[in-house]
């Protein structure tokens, strides 16, 4: 989650998101993680159906669009594709009717989750899936606009 944070916070430091994953899996298995997780925040940065509320990278608290991340992946890495699914059609815009382009979005998003939950198991690093963990929403949380900078 620091490496996220770190990624969408205003001051866009990608060098610490990168330490993050070189830190946990090294540069050779890091790279391929790293450029999971790139595509996984762009699709949700690219389509979200409004602001992506996070804390700063140094809090121990979850956001709840922070706690929807970690189960899309969690859920992905379990074989629940299905639940991903969901999940990332929480996460983006799509139309009252649910659209084929919304449905397509959603998959596309729960198949990136799917990637990243694959190149992180290398190291068992995949989150759990947490369904009905409860999260602090006592803490500051700062919408992310979708921008990088």
């Amino acid at each position: 989650m620091r490496a996220f944070r770190c990624w969408v916070a205003p001051d866009a430091r990608e060098d610490e998101a990168w330490n993050e994953f070189a830190g946990l899996f090294g540069g050779r298995l890091g790279k391929p993680v790293m450029g999971g997780f790139i595509r996984l925040v762009e699709r949700v940065r690219a389509g979200a159906r409004r602001q992506v509320l996070h804390h700063a990278p140094c809090c121990p608290c979850l956001a709840a669009d922070e706690m929807r991340l970690v189960n899309l992946v969690g859920a992905a890495a379990v074989g629940r594709l299905d639940l991903a699914q969901a999940l990332a059609a929480d996460l983006l815009a799509t139309d009252a009717g649910g659209s084929d382009r919304g449905a397509q979005d959603a998959l596309a998003l729960a198949e990136s989750a799917r990637a990243l939950a694959e190149a992180m198991a290398v190291r068992d690093a995949a989150p759990a899936l947490r369904l009905g963990v409860s999260y602090s929403l006592k803490a500051e949380e700062t919408p992310w606009t979708g921008s990088r900078h």
